[in-house]
């Protein structure tokens, strides 16, 4: 059986993608989007266990994320079930790419799509909803927050913005311009 020992946190599943199984990911280290391929592991944890799962197919999608496909999942519904799980890696294949890309760091801080699932705060206009999402798909990458009437706002993923992140409460709180909440 293999153990959380063995492996380590590599990126979340952000939501599906299209109605064969595709499953839009975001990955804490560039290097996997980069070199993550057909028959390579990940490791989801299903009721407790490690459940190893095949890259049937990797296509990039922006900078920090892929469209993914597994083995054995090939409806929008089978993909369902993974939307929102953290995806794990055994800590042997990590080393192996991070071996030879030098550049990359694991411990370099937080990247974007770790913030998936935060309380979006504003310092003027208070709660603004929840991150729900990165979209990556343009030269400006943007947080995806929904409020709770389900209403959809772009925040770009600038440090600027950015006035703090909570990592305990899981709240990220920007200080955004005037009237940009209202695009």
């Amino acid at each position: 059986m293999i153990t959380v020992n063995e492996l380590q946190l590599a990126g979340k599943v952000n939501k599906t993608h299209g109605v064969n199984g595709e499953l839009s990911v975001s990955f804490f280290y560039d290097s996997l989007v980069d070199c993550l391929k057909k028959d390579d592991c990940v490791m989801f944890d299903i009721d407790g266990i490690f459940v190893p799962f095949f890259v049937a197919q990797a296509r990039p999608r922006g900078n920090e994320s892929l469209l993914l496909t597994l083995d054995g999942v090939e409806t929008r519904q089978d993909a369902a079930a993974f939307a929102g799980k953290d995806i794990y890696v055994p800590k042997a294949f990590l080393a192996g790419i991070m071996d030879a890309d030098a550049d990359a760091a694991p411990d370099d801080g937080l990247y974007a799509a770790m913030l998936i699932g935060y309380a979006a705060v504003d310092e003027t206009a208070g709660t603004v909803g929840t991150v729900t999402d990165i979209d990556d798909t343009t030269d400006n990458p943007l947080f995806v927050v929904r409020d709770a009437a389900g209403k959809t706002v772009y925040i770009p993923i600038a440090d600027e913005f950015i006035a703090d992140i909570d990592t305990d409460d899981r709240i990220i709180t920007f200080d955004l311009p005037e009237g940009l909440l209202e695009l």
